[in-house]
């Protein structure tokens, strides 16, 4: 990574870019004024990072980040004063201000946290944040609406089915009993028809009599 420090403070300069210098893999070069620094990140092929002093002339650290922005895209900027900064929030937004005097480990912390990883964290926060407010609502309301209408439909033909049932389960007994009982006088009036011939048979041999002796005659 190509970073770049600026400041108008050669002391600050001696201190800070070895502490700088010491990260591997990084490019660090130092200029003290705008100029400068516009005409080293040039010879650079252009910088990811820029650390300057904010009170400086004859170009300020705001106007001097708001060039490098323009040259080249994509710079990060950490801010270095010894003022204090409250009074400008939108020059400060979005970027990392360190108060003079600090701890050349707060430099590297800084650094650091410009190339890492953790800055997209930010993102899926944000979208966690926003996304139960307008999605998970309305689809909580939603989901329960839905099984009510079936079951209501559902529910209707159910009782309508049971009761058609019932009704021609217990029709359909009494008609099933009610030829047994038929069947039995059946076999009693067989006998009733079989005795019957017997009568006139009876009455049919007693009318023949054995016909009566002739009288005895009558003595002489």
């Amino acid at each position: 990574m190509r970073i770049l420090l600026v400041d108008d403070d050669a002391a600050i300069i001696q201190s800070l870019l070895p502490v700088l210098q010491s990260l591997p893999g990084h490019d660090v070069r130092a200029a003290t004024t705008g100029g400068q620094a516009l005409q080293s990140a040039i010879a650079m092929g252009g910088i990811e990072l820029l650390i300057t002093d904010v009170v400086m002339e004859p170009m300020d650290g705001f106007t001097l980040r708001d060039q490098m922005v323009t040259r080249f895209a994509g710079v990060k900027t950490i801010l270095i004063s010894g003022y204090d900064l409250s009074d400008y929030p939108e020059q400060t937004m979005h970027h990392q201000v360190l108060a003079k005097p600090f701890d050349p480990a707060d430099l590297i912390a800084a650094v650091e946290r410009e190339f890492a990883p953790p800055a997209p964290v930010a993102v899926p926060v944000v979208r966690a944040v926003g996304a139960p407010r307008a999605v998970a609502v309305p689809q909580a309301v939603a989901r329960p609406a839905q099984p009510t209408a079936v079951s209501r439909p559902a529910a209707a033909p159910q009782p309508t089915a049971r009761p058609a049932q019932p009704v021609a389960q217990p029709t359909a007994v009494p008609r099933a009993t009610a030829p047994q009982p038929a069947a039995v006088p059946r076999p009693v009036a067989a006998p009733r028809a079989v005795a019957q011939p017997q009568v006139p048979v009876v009455r049919a041999v007693a009318p023949i009599p054995v016909p009566p002796p002739e009288p005895e005659p009558e003595p002489a």
